[in-house]
């Protein structure tokens, strides 16, 4: 496998980059474990919480995520707010991987099934952990 180079100040580096199976694939288990994640889309950093995955009606990769950090275009609204919500080409994301901290979401999401219309996983099949818990203890 042929690596790309990163030219750098003094010579070049070789960097692995992800491929979108790849990225996907950690989409895919952050949504089950409603993890959030770090990466960057469009060349800003982001922080987001993936709620579905799957596909467009054309077949391409789409992530339906609330984005509680980092930088956007349109500006980040305040937590909670409903203005969030991110409709996501997977194949323009880069450095995609699991982030600490807490599931963000906020009600009635403006792209529902524009955004993914082959749904793959939806993290409201899942229960998070907190919601273990309790089920465990009641």
């Amino acid at each position: 496998e042929t690596l790309p180079k990163l030219e750098v100040m003094g010579g070049s580096k070789l960097v692995k980059l992800q491929s979108i199976s790849e990225i996907y694939a950690v989409l895919r288990r952050a949504v089950m474990a409603r993890q959030p994640v770090t990466a960057l889309y469009d060349r800003r950093r982001r922080v987001f919480c993936p709620h579905r995955l799957g596909y467009t009606r054309e077949g391409e990769p789409r992530v339906l995520c609330y984005q509680s950090g980092g930088e956007s275009k349109s500006g980040l609204k305040p937590p909670g707010s409903p203005g969030n919500w991110r409709c996501i080409a997977v194949g323009r994301l880069q450095k995609v991987k699991p982030a600490p901290g807490v599931w963000r979401t906020a009600p009635n999401h403006s792209r529902p099934q524009t955004c993914v219309f082959k749904v793959d996983v939806d993290a409201d099949d899942y229960l998070s952990v907190e919601e273990i818990d309790r089920k465990d203890i009641g």
